[in-house]
């Protein structure tokens, strides 16, 4: 199933004296298509996706900085034919994290490579705080980890793929509190040409999603909208009551 976003929680919000601990992880798309505008046109008519991800990333943590009760870390994994940590050991300030965000995008979507990433990330340098992944993708997976590097059709996705992709997602583990898998572009609720499933793409990052669940993660949801920002104002109007459980 598809998680709805909106939680039913409650207790004492951070105060200046205390500040709400908050880690967030993102994990970033920046395969090839992320070049195009949301409608799936090359031609930059429009934003990119790329653009448009940087940023609602970037006014989510700019809003973060600018509160007083929210003391806030975060990571950047980005991925396309492989995933990268851009700073596996330690967390980093808002400003370093904008300041990383990616800019080309060119090559296929490794999920598998970039849940494992994503798992070992949120890990690493842990303290007493509320750790989210955010996982933002415009396309199914198309690549996975092999004995050799990579295997995979590379524009199109099969079911190897989507395998490989939930065995990553079960990497995830306990040290994630809450999972986000956000699909968004044109494509994410068109069938794919996965043999006979024909799954969206929105349902392989639901399958995702609840493989992250079930490695011990926290609550887990996922999601796809041709527009990114109802997400993030979705996501940033739960936030207070997420720190506050």
């Amino acid at each position: 199933d598809v998680y709805e976003l909106t939680l039913n929680v409650k207790g004492a919000i951070g105060s200046i004296k205390e500040k709400a601990k908050l880690d967030i992880l993102f994990v970033v798309d920046t395969s090839g298509s992320m070049d195009f505008d949301v409608d799936g046109h090359e031609y930059h008519y429009n934003k990119t996706r790329q653009a448009l991800v940087n940023e609602q990333i970037t006014m989510l943590v700019n809003s973060l900085e600018n509160d007083d009760a929210i003391d806030a870390r975060y990571k950047l994994v980005t991925f396309a034919s492989t995933a990268s940590t851009r700073n596996a050991s330690s967390w980093q300030s808002g400003a370093t994290l904008i300041n990383r965000l990616p800019g080309d995008a060119s090559g296929g979507t490794n999920y598998q490579d970039a849940l494992e990433k994503a798992g070992a990330a949120v890990s690493a340098d842990k303290r007493d705080a509320k750790r989210i992944i955010i996982f933002l993708t415009d396309g199914a997976p198309t690549y996975y980890n092999s004995g050799r590097g990579v295997a995979g059709p590379g524009s199109s996705t099969n079911t190897t793929c989507v395998t490989k992709a939930v065995e990553g997602a079960g990497m995830i583990g306990s040290d994630c509190d809450y999972f986000y898998a956000v699909g968004f572009g044109s494509d994410m609720t068109r069938p794919t040409t996965m043999g006979s499933s024909g799954k969206t793409a929105l349902q392989i990052l639901t399958d995702v999603a609840e493989a992250a669940k079930n490695s011990g993660a926290g609550e887990s949801f996922a999601t796809a909208s041709t527009d990114l920002t109802k997400f993030f104002e979705q996501f940033q109007a739960n936030l207070k009551k997420i720190i506050a459980v």
